[in-house]
């Protein structure tokens, strides 16, 4: 992949035939490793001599399934582990507030501050999800639109969304005590390769020594972090 080494930028122009600002533009590459997600399995060839279609249909189906799966887990945690890391404590919270929207504002307000862009949305741990569940829909929307500054009913027209995920799945280094619960983050922030476009490569071969068939999938992905200040992510606040 590549990336900006010096990101093109406008400046103040005079305007009357005077010189356009010009400043410099260079890419650099990214050398970017590719995850390998693989399975396969000896199918007894009666499904071939007899047709079976809808095993077939069933089967694929399933390990198409698995592979989307696993590959969103990969996903999840490269991206988490390049996001920048931000520690609480208890004391910086705010009162009567879900530990989750509060760490939501300030991951916006992280990324507004650094990149002058708002994220498009935030990861969530379920245990962290689960009290916005039990807060009114009202208030929710009233502390998000104030804390961000929006008026009411425009949290759902600029598409900020706020997604449960499991919990552990934003956790990336429990060597520094680091346990990961909510990270937002800007789409543009990150591109996801895949060959094939996202389905897994499907190769069949006959086992004609134990009548049978080696059927499976091969999938490669990758992850490209174009910047870690448009994704952080907040771990459990702890005592001080």
């Amino acid at each position: 992949g590549w990336k900006w080494k010096t990101r093109p930028e406008v400046d103040d122009y005079a305007g009357n035939k005077t010189a356009v600002p010009s400043g410099a533009a260079e890419t650099e590459s990214v050398a970017i490793d590719a995850y390998r997600l693989a399975g396969a399995h000896d199918i007894d060839r009666k499904f071939i001599d007899f047709s079976s279609p809808e095993f077939w249909k069933a089967y694929y189906e399933a390990m198409t399934e698995s592979t989307a799966k696993k590959s969103d887990v990969k996903v999840r945690g490269l991206v988490a582990a390049a996001a920048t890391r931000v520690h609480l404590l208890d004391a910086a919270m705010p009162d009567g507030i879900p530990a989750a929207l509060a760490m939501v504002v300030k991951g916006i307000v992280k990324v507004m501050d650094t990149l002058e862009v708002l994220p498009d949305h935030a990861l969530v741990t379920t245990d962290y999800w689960e009290p916005i569940l039990y807060t009114k829909e009202q208030d929710v929307l009233a502390y998000l639109d104030a804390a961000m500054g929006f008026k009411e009913g425009t949290l759902a027209k600029r598409q900020f969304k706020l997604i449960p995920v499991p919990v552990g799945s934003l956790t990336v280094d429990l060597v520094t005590d680091f346990v990961g619960k909510v990270m937002v983050g800007c789409h543009d922030a990150v591109t996801v390769h895949e060959l094939g476009g996202g389905a897994p490569i499907r190769v069949e071969a006959p086992n004609i020594a134990l009548g049978g068939v080696d059927s499976g999938v091969f999938y490669y992905g990758a992850v490209n972090v174009h910047s870690a200040d448009g994704l952080v992510i907040y771990d459990a606040p702890t005592e001080a």
